[in-house]
């Protein structure tokens, strides 16, 4: 069976943008002076990928220069629905890595519901301070 073949006119081809950046309160952003500095120094990609007029999605990714692929981190932004509700909605995607969904966040109203994607766990652990915090895996 052959494929149909899409083709995107040039004016909606996908645009990637790539920028080198570190912590929001780093020395770079902040500056030297400031009591907010952060004494992490580690440099990390930020990557915008740019599909809006060929797909209506955004893709947000952020990964160690140099790290490992696992402790990547990309965020895919649509307009999708939800079983049960009407109205199409805002939704984020987060990614483990590369195409495996750890959960999505669907923006009603003042609310925003978390559906784990099937076969992923959720645990809720406190971190030094106190702070509740849920790990997915």
């Amino acid at each position: 069976m052959a494929q149909e073949v899409v083709c995107v006119p040039e004016d909606q081809a996908r645009v990637l943008s790539s920028e080198q950046v570190m912590h929001w309160a780093s020395e770079k952003y902040v500056g030297s002076c400031s009591d907010m500095v952060a004494t992490h120094g580690q440099a990390f990609n930020m990557e915008f990928d740019d599909q809006r007029k060929s797909s209506g999605q955004a893709w947000l990714t952020t990964a160690a220069e140099g790290g490992e692929l696992d402790d990547m981190l990309s965020v895919c932004m649509e307009v999708s629905s939800l079983p049960g509700k009407s109205a199409d909605l805002a939704v984020a995607h987060v990614h483990f890595g590369g195409e495996d969904v750890a959960f999505s966040a669907f923006k009603i109203g003042n609310e925003i519901i978390l559906r784990l994607e099937n076969g992923v766990s959720m645990r809720t652990e406190r971190l030094e301070d106190g702070t509740q915090v849920f790990v997915l895996r």
